[in-house]
């Protein structure tokens, strides 16, 4: 696939290919060390509902003429994208926009075209050359905030080093991995209940969390709580400020596109005989502040109903509303059991 010459460190390659949550790492940051320029960023860390919306490292300098390989390294899809300086972006959201490569090509990039890979997944790659001195931005298109530069300078010039660029990629990773913890609280802060002037209690709960770093953002996608225990009559409202949706299939139909399908609420009452679809909630900062954030639904009667994330599927990686007698909600942090919120389409947009 590379070149010797391009070839990352093998230890560390594999850290990151393999990524598993902050701590658990069992190899050395480099094995040798490598003077070399920088030859690799990895696109993302993160298994499972985990993800590290970032590249790693964010900041690199390279000597003009050299390649990056820009590697795919997370469960969460992501794209590569570089603007054009002199032309204005293509028309509509970003996550809309035309992808003109292919995973394993290899472009040269001076800061005058466009490049746009589309929505790629784990083990994906590019290789990029940088001709031209100059500072050259970049970003993923469907994760607003995820973002990296490259600095092109003349030969001769101090540069990042493999093993700079290596040590660097692997504390960033580490840094937004370890908010786990603090992501985990901000969802289940979320979850509350409110007694209404009918008697009945309207549940809310929180769909994703997100939380900060300095080169990034870490992101869970997870419903807070995982399972809702309510009296039969009470409402659930989730609500979303990622994109996510919140779906209950009837008996017999399987998983679709989700932005094929509207928004399908036949009736405020839930009925498990039938579709129940949120549309995609949490997309304001692609289609404005008017874009859905809440859906929510009644539950006339005691049961058991599973619902997932269209975007975010996997086997079972469900949420539950139930209609049973009252239990005490159980934390899902302090036992481990927190159900995902299930793994990404690959086409999301």
């Amino acid at each position: 696939m590379f070149s010797q010459a391009q070839q990352p460190v093998s230890s560390a390659w594999l850290n990151f290919y393999h990524n598993s949550l902050a701590g658990s790492w069992t190899g050395p940051l480099v094995a040798p060390a490598d003077s070399r320029p920088v030859s690799t960023v990895f696109v993302g860390p993160g298994t499972g509902t985990l993800t590290g919306n970032a590249f790693m490292a964010r900041s690199v300098t390279v000597p003009a003429g050299h390649t990056l390989n820009f590697i795919f390294s997370s469960d969460e899809p992501h794209t590569l994208t570089f603007l054009s300086a002199g032309s204005p972006p293509p028309a509509g959201p970003p996550p809309f926009w035309p992808s003109n490569l292919r995973p394993g090509d290899s472009v040269s990039y001076d800061g005058s075209q466009f490049i746009n890979t589309g929505i790629q997944e784990r083990g994906t790659w590019l290789s990029v050359t940088f001709p031209q001195v100059g500072r050259f931005a970049y970003f993923c298109a469907i994760h607003p905030g995820m973002a990296g530069v490259v600095n092109v300078v003349p030969a001769g010039q101090p540069y990042t080093t493999q093993s700079e660029g290596l040590v660097r990629a692997e504390q960033e990773s580490r840094t937004i991995l370890g908010l786990v913890p603090l992501a985990r609280r901000q969802g289940l802060a979320g979850y509350r209940q409110t007694g209404r002037a009918d008697g009945t209690v309207l549940w809310e709960v929180q769909v994703g969390s997100a939380v900060q770093a300095p080169t990034g953002y870490l992101e869970l996608l997870e419903y807070f709580p995982p399972a809702v225990r309510i009296r039969a009559g009470a409402t659930v409202r989730w609500k979303a400020k990622t994109p996510h949706t919140v779906t209950f299939l009837p008996p017999g139909q399987g998983p679709f596109d989700p932005f094929e399908t509207p928004t399908t609420k036949p009736s405020q009452n839930y009925d498990p005989t039938r579709l129940y679809h949120s549309g995609v909630l949490g997309v304001t900062d692609f289609l404005g502040p008017d874009a859905p954030t809440e859906f929510d639904l009644t539950f006339p009667n005691p049961g058991t109903f599973p619902y997932m994330c269209m975007l975010h599927r996997a086997p079972g990686s469900r949420g539950h509303g139930g209609g049973r007698t009252p239990l005490a909600f159980k934390d899902p942090a302090a036992e481990g059991t927190a159900l995902p919120c299930p793994r990404a389409f690959r086409r999301l947009w």
